[in-house]
């Protein structure tokens, strides 16, 4: 029922981010981030803590702090975020919750790595003030990008993660 004794198998979100501003001298970027996630098997093995379907909305702005066209070192970057959780839990009531997140972002030639601390903070405060630290490293190819995640759980959240996933680019 818990989700927490026996292995978690992912979710499938569907995402769209929409460029509001683009970052110039003084001014950050600043996009809006739109996803929706898809309900959950019913089977305990493909269960997991947030097993309902929902969304989120968010805003994020983003700066380089530093850059170089020469240096091993390309770009050092600097992410906020900050929105509106909501999902259906398994009572039928809706949790609704401020989502936020900070970021570190360091990019290399073909090669980037980035950690992040986010959460939500959900109304009952039982088991939804999610907080978590990700660390991941990213390779990028012509039009893919292929990234290993590792996620600790500091509060209501899976005590560890590991996530590998491959983003395919369409289009510009």
């Amino acid at each position: 029922e818990d989700g927490r004794s026996f292995e978690m198998v992912g979710s499938i979100y569907f995402t769209t981010r929409i460029a509001i501003w683009q970052e110039q001298t003084y001014i950050p970027d600043i996009i809006a981030n739109i996803t929706m996630k898809t309900s959950s098997e019913k089977s305990q093995r493909m269960s997991r803590y947030f097993d309902t379907p929902g969304y989120y909305f968010m805003m994020e702005s983003g700066k380089n702090i530093w850059q170089s066209s020469s240096a091993f070192l390309k770009k050092i970057r600097v992410v906020g975020n900050l929105g509106f959780l909501s999902y259906q839990m398994k009572n039928k009531y809706q949790n609704d919750a401020p989502i936020y997140a900070f970021k570190l972002k360091a990019d290399f030639d073909k090669f980037s790595v980035e950690g992040l601390f986010g959460g939500y903070e959900g109304w009952l405060k039982d088991g939804d003030q999610h907080r978590v630290l990700r660390a991941k490293a990213m390779y990028h190819l012509p039009n893919m990008d292929c990234s290993l995640q590792y996620q600790y759980g500091v509060k209501d959240a899976a005590p560890h993660r590991l996530q590998a996933a491959l983003r395919y680019y369409i289009g510009e």
